[in-house]
């Protein structure tokens, strides 16, 4: 069976999109990708282009990505290779398992050095203190030094060049009136200011998303869809400036230069890599996943040299340089890639680890945070992380009558967590990329429907591997647990907030009470 969707996408009868089209303002329906197929537990396993451009997506079983190609010259190539404990340790030519760039990583999985893969020589390389915060960067052929005051966080400077932050831990200045940032009550980048004069104004809206920027009378509205995508940025009579088109998490398409279709690559993270022209099938834009790991290396805007710079700000998940700041906006939070770190102090404090500015546990090729906050809560069973997941989304999914679901995972602290919920169609949901330390993936069901089994698993919620579990929140406000192994059926208990625990275990305990008796700052 397949159907049609009213965002112009054909689905199958899992819910699982296999073909986006787009229709630009005064044109007809265009193919953007089609045959896209996906592996048994979620990650998409390619898709063809409406050019007939092919990309293949391979991961092992384990759901690592083992490889992205593509059939035609200029698009995203590149093998990965990894560590027993899952920490990338290469980035080789697709199909060749030499390396052409090294990974190196410390005992707490924090990246330490790129190296060329051929030589060894160190390319870039970073250092740590215990709490995860960066001490020192080689970038190329220059070190930097990053200090930090005895009671806080907050980095005091980088290569000598100071740093300002107001009571709350937010970034106010760099380098005195190099740099300036105002916020409102709520800690959100209203004003960005250089040498003092004012280069950009900010407004967000209920949900924290940034819908407006302003200088003087020039206006940017900017889009955002349910799961929090970047949609497009419009002028003040409503026309598109730029749109993007996505195919669950990953970014496939590209509305720009007077609404002309292209195609964009993303990475394994779902990080923009390639942008294709599709008529004269060329890369006309490229961000190389090669570069300075924490995305300091700006993309090539004219890679075809053609003198038609094409300007996409997408950069890692959730994020869009501002040239105005010099920052990229990450949903709650601003981003500093020459740092490789948050301008705020994470909004949910040390229940995302001690490190409240550190962005993606500083191992950048593993992790991203498409929302600009640290994992939140971690709980003692993979029961109790469940049924909070569930309780978080279950009144939406009512409201909405759509199903919604996520993974439940084990992190390397011995703590459970959940992945964000992902919404679904009324009777189907695809939870995403299975991540490391997955136990099983929650769901719920939406609104009470003729004809539809609500208030128990389907038989096809029960379709999971041996020694999974899945997890259900029901209309009536049930949490039902199945399982593999032992007895099947089984409620789950009560969610209890434990951010008594957090995401660093017991550790967040003490530094609560040493914040609140010594006047700590995050």
């Amino acid at each position: 069976m397949w159907t049609y969707d009213p965002h112009q996408c054909v689905r199958n009868a899992q819910g699982q999109t296999t073909e986006v089209g787009v229709t630009p303002a005064g044109g007809s329906r265009q193919v953007l990708l089609g045959n896209a197929s996906y592996y048994p537990f979620g990650p998409a396993a390619g898709w063809t282009y409406g050019n007939d451009r092919t990309l293949a997506r391979r991961y092992d079983l384990d759901y690592r990505p083992q490889a992205i190609q593509y059939t035609r010259p200029g698009g995203l190539e590149v093998g990965f290779g990894f560590d027993p404990v899952g920490n990338l340790t290469a980035l080789t030519p697709a199909g060749n398992r030499t390396p052409e760039i090294g990974l190196g990583y410390d005992a707490l999985g924090r990246l330490t050095g790129l190296k060329d893969g051929r030589t060894g020589t160190l390319i870039d390389g970073y250092s740590y203190d215990a709490t995860g915060n960066r001490l020192s960067a080689k970038v190329g052929t220059a070190t930097q030094a990053y200090t930090y005051p005895t009671d806080s966080h907050r980095l005091s400077s980088v290569a000598g060049v100071a740093r300002s932050y107001d009571a709350t831990g937010n970034t106010t200045a760099i380098g005195g009136t190099a740099r300036q940032y105002t916020y409102d009550t709520t800690g959100r980048m209203t004003q960005a200011r250089r040498a003092g004069a004012v280069t950009m104004n900010y407004r967000y809206n209920g949900k924290g998303e940034q819908v407006r920027r302003f200088l003087g009378t020039t206006n940017t509205y900017t889009l955002f869809d349910e799961a929090g995508h970047w949609l497009g940025d419009y002028d003040s009579n409503g026309a598109p400036k730029q749109q993007a088109i996505w195919l669950d998490d990953l970014p496939v398409g590209l509305l720009a230069n007077a609404s002309k279709l292209h195609y964009i690559e993303p990475d394994h993270l779902g990080s923009p890599r390639v942008v294709i022209d599709p008529t004269r099938d060329v890369a006309v834009w490229t961000w190389s996943l090669k570069g300075e790991a924490f995305g300091n290396t700006a993309p090539n805007q004219d890679p075809d040299g053609d003198g038609a710079a094409l300007v996409l700000d997408m950069r890692f998940p959730g994020q869009r340089f501002d040239a105005a700041s010099g920052l990229n906006q990450n949903y709650f939070r601003d981003y500093e890639a020459a740092t490789g770190r948050y301008g705020q102090s994470d909004p949910i404090g040390f229940r995302g680890g001690i490190g409240t500015y550190v962005y993606g546990r500083s191992s950048p090729f593993r992790w991203s945070d498409k929302l600009g906050l640290l994992p939140g809560d971690c709980y003692r069973t993979e029961n109790l992380a469940a049924a909070q997941a569930l309780k978080d989304i279950l009144p939406t999914s009512i409201k909405e009558d759509l199903e919604y679901g996520g993974w439940v995972y084990q992190k390397s602290n011995g703590y459970y967590s959940y992945t964000a919920p992902r919404r679904g169609l009324t009777s189907s949901v695809n939870p995403g990329p299975r991540p490391d330390g997955a136990t099983g993936a929650y769901h719920t069901h939406g609104d009470v429907t003729p004809g539809y089994v609500g208030e128990a698993f389907s038989k096809a919620d029960t379709r999971v591997p041996y020694g999974d579990a899945a997890y259900l929140g029901t209309p009536s406000g049930k949490l039902l647990r199945f399982s593999t192994s032992g007895s099947p059926y089984s409620d789950l208990p009560d969610a209890i907030s434990s951010s008594g625990c957090g995401c660093d275990g017991n550790n967040n305990k003490l530094l609560e009470f040493l914040s609140n008796a010594f006047g700590w700052q995050l």
